[in-house]
C-alpha cells in the first residue's frame, strides 16, 4: 500500500470495547442497574438494566467480521437470490482494534494523519437504559473514564476518541 502525498483525516473509525469498559469505573450504586457481563461456562451474557441485551451478541468481538466484507451489501450490489450469510467473513480480532499504540502504528503506515474514534457496543447502552436515566448517565460517566484511561481523548495528536454524551 502506498502512502498518499496529502494529509488524510478519517472521521469514522471504531474500536471494540473490552468487557469492563462500563464496569471498571461504575459507581457501586449503579452496578446492578447498568451493564453487567455474566460468564456462564463458554457463554457470555450481557445484561443492561437487568435485562439480557443482544445489541452486540459477541462482546468479546473475537472473531470479528473482516473490514469491507459488507461493502457490496451496503452498495446494494447483491442479487436477490444471493445467500447473504456468505457476505460475513470472520477473522481473529486484531490488536489495533483494542490498543491505541497498535492503532496509531497502523494509521501511520496507512498515511492517516488523524482520525476520530467511535465506540461499537457503547452506542447501544443508553437506549437500553431509556427507562433509567440516572443509570444511563452513570454508565456514560464510567465509560468515559475507561475511554480516557485506555485510549485517551487525544493520543499522539493522531487518535481522537470521542466521549459519550448522554441525552438523558
Amino acid at each position: 500500500m502506498s502512502v498518499p502525498d496529502f494529509p488524510v483525516h478519517d472521521a469514522d473509525q471504531h474500536y471494540y470495547e473490552p468487557e469492563d469498559a462500563f464496569t471498571r469505573h461504575i459507581e457501586r450504586t449503579y452496578r446492578d442497574r447498568g451493564v453487567r457481563v455474566i460468564h456462564d461456562g463458554k457463554r457470555v451474557v450481557t445484561l443492561i438494566g437487568g435485562r439480557v441485551n443482544q445489541f452486540v451478541p459477541n462482546l468479546s468481538f473475537d472473531p470479528i467480521i473482516v473490514p469491507g466484507c459488507l461493502d457490496r451489501y451496503f452498495r446494494g450490489d447483491i442479487p436477490d437470490d444471493f445467500d447473504r450469510s456468505k457476505l460475513f467473513q470472520l477473522e481473529p480480532i486484531r490488536p489495533e482494534y483494542r490498543d491505541r499504540d497498535a492503532r496509531a502504528t497502523v494509521l501511520e503506515a496507512q498515511g492517516v494523519k488523524r482520525t476520530l474514534l467511535f465506540p461499537t457496543f457503547a452506542v447501544g447502552v443508553e437506549q437500553a437504559l431509556v427507562g433509567d436515566p440516572e443509570a444511563a448517565v452513570a454508565c456514560v460517566r464510567a465509560f468515559n473514564r475507561w475511554l480516557d484511561e485506555d485510549w485517551g481523548f487525544v493520543y499522539r495528536e493522531r487518535l481522537y476518541a470521542v466521549p459519550l454524551i448522554s441525552l438523558a
